[in-house]
């Protein structure tokens, strides 16, 4: 519980007081402390709190879920993450893939009301994992330690959508498990991190940005000072091993990847996500090219866009140029020109602007002189400057 000034004391009894109406046997002080922290010792905003999230814990039947739930098949296999051994204070740890995860394929494959549901079932079990453990230890704990491994992190998971559902899953773990993250471990940070990590941060309250941990180049030896070695696959610098000697573990952990279109539902089909009432609309004539010029003024923005064509394929390309300069040959190729079957299948793509200047997309229709090309396109720039990022 930790030491409790007198005034936090007071506070504690007021607020068992103002809630006792909700309150279970199990609901001790050691629960009660935690709606607290998460709200700073304010009683009416730690209240409304814990009242919401029990709503939630109704509707959604949190209560049985470890008995009732059946976990989508899709999610059992692609979802990145596993809970696997614990730190060595006896808190269950979840290693998290994290930058292997298909945000497009399991948004193709089950809805976002699903992922969440499948969310709350893991935080579920890790309360479970920590209860055990404790009555084993004979110490009372309801925390977990998250170690994510952000290996593979890349533009195609700033993808908004995807963004949308994991700042989703942030909001509702602060909401509904406040308290229960004990450390969050970072490991292999790509130069990309600080931005995606801008877009979580405004999701995760104080409290919980500083446990947040980000370890170097030397993330091994610095994990062995939370995880014991035997607690931990050989793949994170423990001496784990599945039985045919595989390091990572993968017989106990989910790695992610790629969703198979076997599981994508037919309503999701990606051709039916670009259409005309929402997406602006040009001609590209045969024998031409169309520019598309967006200027960026803040290096480290990110440069996204979505695009298809109605009957035919069409060449597509990214440039850059100093705003000083408008000649054609000062152009600098960012992505090369290829010609792409986005009639069939539409087209998503990113870019890091790593200078301010003109950034050119580029719709090719050169090649052919006897067809002109109708495309539905989306672009947004994401405006995040990477000297500005505090952690």
């Amino acid at each position: 519980m930790g030491d409790l000034t007198e005034e936090q004391q007071h506070i504690l009894s007021k607020f068992r007081h103002c809630v006792s109406d909700i309150l279970e046997p199990e609901h001790d002080d050691y629960f009660l402390l935690r709606w607290l922290r998460a709200r700073d010792f304010k009683i009416e905003k730690s209240e409304l709190m814990l009242r919401e999230s029990m709503n939630v814990r109704k509707e959604m039947g949190l209560d049985t879920l470890l008995q009732t739930y059946k976990v989508p098949e899709v999610l059992l296999k692609y979802y990145p993450g596993s809970y696997f051994g614990y730190d060595r204070e006896g808190a269950p740890v979840f290693i998290d893939p994290v930058g292997q995860i298909d945000f497009r394929g399991l948004l193709s494959s089950v809805s976002k009301e699903e992922i969440v549901k499948f969310k709350a079932y893991l935080g579920e079990c890790g309360m479970s994992l920590a209860r055990q453990r404790a009555a084993k230890l004979g110490v009372r704990n309801e925390q977990v330690v998250m170690l994510m491994d952000m290996e593979g992190l890349g533009l195609k998971h700033l993808w908004k959508p995807g963004l949308m559902v994991f700042n989703t899953i942030t909001a509702f773990y602060e909401d509904n498990f406040p308290e229960v993250m004990k450390n969050i471990l970072v490991v292999k940070a790509p130069k990309l991190f600080p931005i995606a990590y801008s877009l979580v941060k405004p999701f995760l309250n104080e409290v919980t940005r500083n446990k947040i941990k980000i370890f170097g180049g030397d993330w091994k030896s610095e994990l062995l000072e939370y995880i014991d070695e035997d607690n931990l696959p050989e793949y994170y610098g423990g001496k784990c091993q599945d039985p045919d000697g595989n390091p990572k573990c993968q017989t106990k952990i989910c790695y992610g990847g790629d969703v198979p279109t076997c599981y994508y539902r037919k309503e999701c089909g990606k051709v039916s996500s670009l259409k005309e009432e929402s997406c602006q609309v040009s001609c590209v004539k045969r024998g031409t090219a169309l520019k598309l010029n967006y200027e960026v003024k803040a290096p480290g923005s990110i440069l996204s866009w979505q695009y298809r064509s109605l009957d035919h394929d069409i060449g597509f390309g990214v440039f850059f140029s100093e705003v000083e300069k408008k000649s054609s040959k000062d152009l600098q190729e960012m992505i090369p020109t290829e010609r792409r079957n986005c009639h069939m299948i539409p087209e998503e793509g990113s870019i890091l602007c790593e200078k301010p200047g003109i950034y050119i997309l580029r719709f090719d229709n050169s090649y052919s002189w006897t067809r002109n090309k109708k495309i539905l396109y989306n672009v947004e720039i994401t405006t995040e400057a990477l000297d500005s990022l505090k952690f």
